[in-house]
């Protein structure tokens, strides 16, 4: 493991070009599982989403619509957070972590996650309004601002199961690199890759 500094906010764990992956998520397969546990989020995040409340509301499946949007973790949940979020006390998560097994509040059956519904009918970015750490899944940020694969993954999803590894973490996530890191930062990872990956993957992406 290297870490690798490319003159971004954040640095780069050099796991993510040899950690395999699907070439991208497959809805169909998975079912949406990775909204099921929540995401950690930030102070400025949460704000941004509730200054959207009554815009986010319709959008929200009926069952949802009185529920708490948020809720504390505490310190030993903030492993993949900055350490600024909880000193000052901006530190909170989706609802659905507060219910495991369920959804996550702001996804919506019908056509996904609400907040990336709104930013599209608003004429943004897709990901404008959603949280980071919802964006970058399967890759997270930890306590040193560092991007990295989750090796935690649960076996049971379909993208751990080696049947559906055809590239690279990295590979298939470099729009959402993009957008956490900036355009400089990946075209700088893409020449990395190439130190790092001990021979090439049949279908990169």
């Amino acid at each position: 493991m290297v870490i690798l500094d490319v003159g971004s906010k954040y640095r780069f764990d050099s796991d993510i070009f040899t950690h395999p992956f699907p070439a991208g998520c497959s809805v169909a397969e998975c079912q949406s599982a990775c909204c099921c546990g929540g995401a950690i989020i930030y102070g400025v995040e949460r704000r941004r989403i509730n200054s959207l409340r009554k815009q986010i509301l319709p959008l929200l499946e009926p069952k949802n619509r009185g529920k708490n949007w948020f809720v504390r973790v505490s310190a030993k949940d903030c492993n993949r957070c900055e350490p600024k979020a909880l000193s000052k006390k901006y530190l909170a998560s989706l609802a659905s972590m507060a219910a495991p097994g369920n959804y996550c509040v702001f996804f919506n059956k019908k056509f996904g996650c609400v907040l990336q519904k709104l930013a599209a009918d608003k004429g943004l970015e897709k990901w404008a309004l959603k949280p980071l750490g919802c964006v970058l899944y399967p890759l997270v940020v930890d306590s040193h601002h560092v991007i990295k694969a989750d090796k935690d993954l649960d076996d049971e999803l379909w993208c751990c199961k080696k049947h559906a590894h055809k590239t690279t973490v990295f590979r298939a996530c470099k729009a959402e690199i993009e957008h956490a890191a900036g355009k400089a930062a990946l075209k700088k990872l893409e020449k990395l890759e190439k130190k790092f990956l001990k021979k090439p993957r049949s279908s990169p992406v």
